[in-house]
């Protein structure tokens, strides 16, 4: 088979294959009859369904280091011909792309002809392509029940293949020549030598051999654990990596965690210190931030539980407990603090307002308003948050007796503030809700809704309040009082730059001036300086410097001068006109006698026939 037919093959098979459908594709060629079993030997073409017997398929993949035309090259050199003459083979072919993918597509009889033909095969890959083709990254075998193809187009594919028959006819069955012969090598179980999985150490240690087929006893490579299967890990049990150290993490390991026996097991599980967390008194840090060991007994290293200290040590409030009057809910529901003294904030007890005596007259005690001294210092008799003369009601501090706000209909209310209406009612202004303003709460389809005054709402500029705070009503870039606009942040109320005519602009650059206009600069001689937009027949070229004149100060002595209008500046530095260019070439007349009348290294000389000296080599 010549490299032309084998590439343009591949390339068929291949077509625009993008790197992520190269395998799949390929896979459904396989599937669906693109491997054209019957015409890669030249056989008749067989009908679809007419065909019961599957055939044995097997497609690898692989990722490419160098470029594929060097696989493809070694290919063609020795394992076509080789697969061409292994017994039950039909089809083979090499699909690429341009990101470095690379898949083949082996057909055979059975199972039973790849597996003798795998051996012979791997040993010439790993001879011939070891370092071109690595350990396939994926690998699909199994029957291929539809296989059809066209005769004609693969014809002749594999080399030596007999001229096409003048009739096409069944082919009688022929011996096959055996698959290809490896060619004996010394023992070799370094790393990329051949091998046969299932064998007692074909490879060197820390190496696996690793299959290049799915046949079980089938030939492989050896390579590290890590290559041939990069996306294995150890299972718990399993031997830790060499590279993770005992009791601690190990990315290598399924757990992540290497444990102290140096084997691969489930991380240990972390201390429980937070709240409800048994825990022995005495340790340090037992319980997370601002929880202590609350010990069931006073003896350091008891067991015990994680609390917070309050909930550890509870003040004593129920009945008989020690308290303080005056002071807010020093005991529990339905007690009172029942002071030792008449001194509000003395000592007390914890009891029902019917065992204290004298009465009770602290917070949270039964009083009637307008009854001198039923409530201690500070305190008022309080009901409903007002103090009532002659009603039922609680001693509170005074502060704390507020009546409720009024949110009801028609209650006052401030715009924007929640809760300051009840359920169905808005705070309204003038039939407006307005944020922040006064009004009184009323039913919300009675009261329109607050106008737009944020980023972007429309605007009259010179109205109050028509913008929220930080915006502007803007138009065209500027605030104009009374004029239509929007609500835009102030900073980006800009006008916009001025590009008619007379505007300041610089040169070069696009865009400065309006069409029709050009930044006409100042300067001419300042590239991109500073000038106005004009039209092109105000601007005009620049003046020119008269004969006579200093030059520009751009300009040197004795050279050109575009700002002169003579076009020179002589070497006193005026322009003027410039000096006539002397020839002293050859051919150029010349006066002998003068210095110098020629270029190095002509002579100026003098013809035999009388005529004009002239600029020679060498003078006859």
């Amino acid at each position: 088979m010549d490299a032309q037919r084998f590439d343009n093959l591949a390339k068929a098979l291949a077509g625009r294959l993008s790197r992520r459908h190269a395998l799949r594709r390929a896979g459904a060629a396989a599937s669906a009859g693109l491997l054209a079993s019957a015409g890669m030997r030249a056989a008749p073409t067989v009908a679809q369904g007419q065909n019961p017997e599957p055939v044995f398929t097997v497609i690898r993949r692989y990722t490419l280091d160098g470029p594929a035309r060097q696989v493809r090259q070694a290919l063609l050199r020795g394992y076509v011909e080789d697969a061409c003459d292994a017994e039950g083979f039909i089809a083979y072919f090499a699909v690429e792309d341009e990101d470095g993918d690379f898949a083949t597509v082996a057909v055979f009889e059975s199972e039973e002809d790849f597996a003798s033909f795998a051996t012979g095969e791997a040993t010439w890959i790993a001879q011939n392509l070891g370092d071109l083709l690595p350990a396939p990254d994926e690998a699909i075998t199994g029957d291929t029940y539809v296989h059809v193809g066209a005769t004609e187009k693969f014809r002749n594919t594999c080399p030596g293949s007999p001229p096409p028959p003048a009739q096409p006819q069944r082919a009688a069955p022929t011996a096959v020549p055996a698959g290809p012969t490896p060619t004996p090598v010394p023992a070799c179980t370094d790393q990329g030598c051949v091998c046969s999985t299932g064998t007692r150490r074909p490879c060197d240690r820390g190496l696996v051999c690793c299959p290049t087929t799915d046949v079980l006893g089938g030939p492989g490579i050896c390579q590290t654990r890590e290559v041939c299967y990069p996306n294995e890990c150890p299972e718990n049990g399993a031997a830790c990596p060499e590279t993770c150290a005992a009791g601690d993490a190990c990315p290598g390991c399924c757990s992540g965690y290497c444990n102290a026996d140096d084997q691969c097991a489930d991380p240990p599980a972390p201390p429980c210190t937070a709240a409800g967390c048994d825990c022995t008194t005495g340790t340090q840090s037992p319980c997370d931030s601002g929880l202590i060991c609350c010990g069931t007994t006073d003896t350091p290293g008891d067991p015990g539980t994680c609390q917070t200290e309050a909930e550890c040590n509870p003040p004593c409030t129920g009945a008989g407990c020690d308290c303080t009057t005056g002071t807010e809910s020093p005991c529990d529901d339905g007690l009172i603090c029942c002071g030792t003294s008449d001194t509000p904030g003395g000592p007390g007890t914890c009891q029902t307002e019917a065992e204290c005596d004298p009465p009770c007259t602290g917070d949270g005690c039964a009083c009637n308003g307008g009854v001198q001294g039923n409530c201690d210092a500070g305190f008022v008799c309080c009901q409903d948050g007002v103090a009532i003369p002659g009603g039922a009601g609680t001693c509170v501090a005074e502060a704390e007796c507020v009546p409720p706000p009024c949110i009801a209909l028609d209650c006052a209310c401030t715009g924007g503030v929640a809760g300051n209406c009840d359920t169905g009612l808005v705070c309204c202004a003038d039939g407006v809700a307005i944020p922040g303003g006064a009004g009184t709460c009323q039913a919300a389809d009675e009261c329109a809704p607050a106008p737009c005054t944020g980023d972007g709402c429309a605007c009259n500029g010179g109205v109050l309040g028509n913008c929220d705070a930080g915006l502007v009503c803007c138009q065209d870039g500027e605030p104009i009082p009374g004029g239509a606009g929007t609500c835009v942040a102030e900073a980006e109320c800009v006008p916009p730059p001025c590009t008619g005519e007379g505007c300041f602009c610089n040169g070069g650059v696009e865009g400065a001036c309006d069409a029709g206009l050009v930044c006409c600069l100042t300067d001419p001689t300042v590239p991109g300086g500073p000038g106005s937009c004009q039209t092109q027949e105000f601007c005009g070229p620049p003046p020119c410097i008269e004969d006579g004149v200093a030059c520009d100060t751009t300009c040197g002595v004795d050279v050109e001068c575009a700002a002169c209008c003579s076009g020179y500046c002589n070497t006193s530095g005026l322009c003027d006109v410039a000096p006539p260019i002397v020839c002293t070439s050859a051919g150029c007349a010349c006066t002998t006698g003068t210095e110098p009348p020629c270029d190095e290294p002509l002579t100026c000389c003098a013809p035999s026939d009388g005529g004009p000296e002239v600029c020679r080599e060498a003078c006859q």
